[in-house]
């Protein structure tokens, strides 16, 4: 899991879910549960398609 120092690094740089009437798509995915999964993907050197399914979905990760 990546320190609380390298998250508190990265959440300021990630935009804020849209919100509001022109709100389209799905639903936003929590930021810090992408963070992670993408991290854990980085530093395992796996591939996308491998990734667990409780890190979230390969296609919202990616």
């Amino acid at each position: 899991m990546p320190s609380p120092a390298l998250w508190a690094a990265a959440d300021p740089l990630l935009p804020e879910p849209a919100s509001g009437p022109g709100k389209r798509g799905r639903p936003a995915a929590c930021n810090r549960q992408m963070f992670f999964a993408i991290y854990y993907i980085l530093v395992t050197g796996m591939q996308w398609k491998a990734l667990p399914r409780c890190l979230g979905a390969t296609s919202t990760v990616h």
